[in-house]
């Protein structure tokens, strides 16, 4: 019995992890890339979640990220690692996006939600032309890295790079979707080491019968363009909609070395 029982546990286990190795990279996940075309081209392309895959009364897509929440890890410390890049920070890129298609599961929605992330805080328009455009590349880039099974893929065939930034030509390009004064603004990360942290502000395009499928924002509950905020941090995590920044580390090391002089006058006097 006990024999049974524990074959029983043990297989539970392993169903239970290959469930979870699967549901990584699949159709309206939000992907965050980070890329280097200095030297050897890496990118490491990380799973944040799903943007939806249920619906509610209405049939209307219910995103299963809450974009109203604050302070939520999308991705914990560590699971980006930015020296594998073998380059300065000055010369890594991060930008993000989603796309969703009409039918997910087999349920019909009526239209279909794209996202897509820039350093500016104005809103791009979209431009309702490349849709099919960027669900296929965006297919692509999900097929190429769903088979490693984990949040996060480190990788030389820059998939992501080519597919979404204009074959690997334009930052943020997000193969032309959207287009205007908020897009084609890839984060540099040069502030990772001086401030902690950079900003990404993640903007949400609608489409359906009730716009004319025009692709109009979806503004976050304080009436910002942007839908939310995801803050790429020094220890390689993403938080959503953080509320507090960071101290960075040469504050706190500078911080340190005149208490550490205050304790050495104490001790002279």
């Amino acid at each position: 019995m006990k024999k049974l029982l524990s074959a029983a546990i043990f297989s539970a286990m392993v169903l239970g992890t290959a469930s979870q190795a699967a549901a990584y990279f699949e159709q309206g996940d939000l992907l965050l890339s980070v890329y280097n075309r200095v030297g050897t081209d890496y990118e490491t392309v990380v799973d944040l979640g799903n943007t939806y895959l249920a619906a509610n009364g209405a049939g209307t897509p219910v995103s299963l990220i809450d974009f109203n929440a604050q302070d939520v890890t999308l991705a914990a410390a560590g699971t980006i690692n930015f020296a594998a890049h073998g380059v300065a920070l000055s010369d890594l890129t991060v930008n993000a996006h989603a796309y969703n298609l009409t039918t997910v599961g087999g349920t019909q929605f009526n239209g279909f939600v794209g996202y897509a992330a820039s350093i500016q805080t104005d809103a791009a328009r979209p431009n309702t032309g490349v849709y099919n455009g960027l669900n296929s590349n965006t297919t692509a880039v999900l097929g190429t890295y769903r088979p490693a099974g984990t949040q996060a893929v480190f990788s030389g065939t820059m998939e992501y790079d080519k597919r979404i930034n204009g074959n690997q030509t334009a930052d943020a390009f997000y193969v032309g979707f959207p287009s205007g004064s908020g897009t084609n603004k890839g984060a540099k990360l040069t502030d990772l080491a001086s401030v902690g942290y950079v900003d990404l502000y993640l903007y949400q395009y609608a489409a359906n019968a009730a716009n004319g499928y025009s692709g109009a924002l979806v503004r976050d509950a304080a009436g910002h363009d942007w839908r939310a905020k995801l803050r790429l941090t020094s220890d390689g995590g993403v938080i959503l909609n953080p509320s507090a920044v960071p101290v960075p580390a040469s504050v706190l090391l500078l911080g340190s070395g005149l208490l550490g002089l205050l304790g050495i006058r104490r001790k002279e006097a």
